[in-house]
């Protein structure tokens, strides 16, 4: 949409021009839609073609004017915007947060070979027992880290509980598999 403003932007202040500046308003439209998607910082390479389009100097983009950006580009952005949120939710919850802070906590760096136990420690020791605690920081604090910092424990509870459960079956079929089991 940024682009598509911007093109019809420049079209309709370039309309009276001279037929020598008719090349100026695509041109114009494609530099300064790339200036505002960095300053929103949402890069999109191929929305430089619609403010070009937009801004093209023709008959049919002077006729359309300010109703390009209501038809196509408005329904064909929603469509997009819809089916991109309906298949990333499909097999995941995305986006998780609509308005994360600029600057996220780092991950976690990889474990180090061999030291399986003082892993296995420090993840039962990251993990909340009491996730009522995290979500009573949450709402007091209210910030977008501390959102983060409780998907994160959320997360590893989970790989936790599905490690546990994995620990759980491997010693039962080890149980059943023993020697001592067939006596």
């Amino acid at each position: 949409m940024i682009a598509a403003i911007t093109g019809t932007f420049m079209n309709q202040l370039f309309k009276n021009s001279p037929e020598s500046l008719h090349w100026l308003p695509g041109a114009l439209a494609v530099g300064i839609a790339i200036a505002l998607m960095g300053i929103t910082n949402c890069y999109h390479p191929p929305a430089g073609a619609t403010a070009y389009l937009a801004g093209f100097y023709s008959s049919d983009a002077v006729r359309v004017g300010w109703w390009f950006m209501l038809y196509p580009i408005l329904p064909v952005a929603i469509i997009m915007i819809s089916v991109a949120i309906l298949l990333n939710n499909l097999a995941r919850v995305y986006p998780v947060y609509w308005f994360t802070a600029a600057h996220m906590a780092p991950t976690s760096s990889p474990e180090p070979i061999g030291h399986k136990e003082s892993v296995r420690e420090s993840r039962r020791s990251s993990v909340s027992n009491d996730a009522s605690e995290v979500d009573d920081h949450i709402e007091n604090e209210g910030d977008a880290e501390s959102a983060w910092i409780a998907a994160r424990i959320h997360e590893l509870e989970h790989e936790l509980h599905e490690l546990r459960a994995k620990q759980n079956q491997y010693e039962a079929e080890r149980l059943q598999t023993s020697p001592s089991s067939a006596v």
